[in-house]
């Protein structure tokens, strides 16, 4: 499990990267952070259903790791300032 995570992780850092990057710079911070926390809780989940399809409707122990980790992301977009990618300097 830790290394399926390890390599999902990887592209979904890119995405998020690439996502942040396309930000228009008129574009207000809710909304991108907005934006990305969608994206960030979604990878997480989509990832652990194709690890395990059954996870989500059995609700184990197990369920609550994606939760706990899918919300520490999104508390994180919400904390951190976001870079200004799109500064002309």
């Amino acid at each position: 499990m830790f290394l399926v995570g390890s390599l999902f992780s990887i592209p979904a850092m890119i995405v998020f990267g690439l996502i942040q990057k396309s930000f228009k710079p008129f574009m207000p911070i809710w909304r991108r952070k907005l934006i990305l926390s969608i994206y960030s809780f979604l990878s997480v989940w989509i990832t652990f259903y194709i690890v395990d399809e059954g996870f989500i409707t059995r609700w184990t122990d197990q369920t609550v790791w994606p939760l706990i980790y899918s919300l520490i992301i999104v508390i994180g977009v919400w904390i951190f300032r976001l870079p200004n990618t799109n500064s002309l300097e």
